[in-house]
């Protein structure tokens, strides 16, 4: 009595012969596509690609968000403590952002005060930036303790990102 084997069991049979005979394909394929990606990611249009799929990545994405406002806050802090005027501050925060999306919106409200708009409206229309930051940033401008504000906000998502980093750990240890 011969049976059939079930489609599952003759399906892993294949796949198992073919990593078996021709793994160079598979080694090959690999090497391409990794090749590829960093030519992707070398491109402008690439890198933003990767950099808006990275902060909309579920978990890993909102701690990265996280840690884009947090160096948003305080190096803005930081400059403008240094006494730059605004302008000034945000066309150096727009240069030092990793991520191509937060550059990009950083240079967005730069051109929107230059307009006349103040910080914290093209912040809050931007998506980007969660709206209490907007609020607590328009909270700053109105007292004249912007510099203070943003250092609060830069010390609660660095906080923040450590706690949702923890978490990550936490969960990824027993998987691992």
């Amino acid at each position: 009595q011969h049976r059939q084997l079930p489609f599952i069991t003759t399906s892993l049979l294949a796949v198992s012969r073919f990593v078996r005979d021709d793994w160079i394909f598979i080694l090959a394929g690999g090497a391409a596509a990794l090749l590829g990606a960093l030519a992707l990611l070398e491109s402008e249009r690439g890198r933003l690609a990767w950099d808006r799929l990275s902060i909309r990545l579920p978990i890993i994405g909102d701690v990265l968000k996280k840690q884009i406002i947090a160096r948003f806050a305080s190096t803005l802090s930081t400059l403008l403590g240094s006494g730059l005027p605004v302008l000034d501050a945000l066309t150096i925060v727009g240069r030092v952002m990793s991520n191509r999306v937060m550059s990009g919106t950083v240079r967005v409200i730069h051109d929107r005060i230059v307009e006349g708009a103040d910080i914290s409206t093209p912040l809050r229309e931007s998506g980007i930036f969660p709206p209490v930051v907007g609020y607590m940033i328009a909270v700053g401008e109105e007292s004249g303790q912007l510099e203070e504000i943003l250092n609060t906000l830069a010390g609660a998502y660095e906080e923040e990102v450590e706690v949702a980093t923890q978490k990550l750990l936490s969960v990824l240890e027993p998987i691992m």
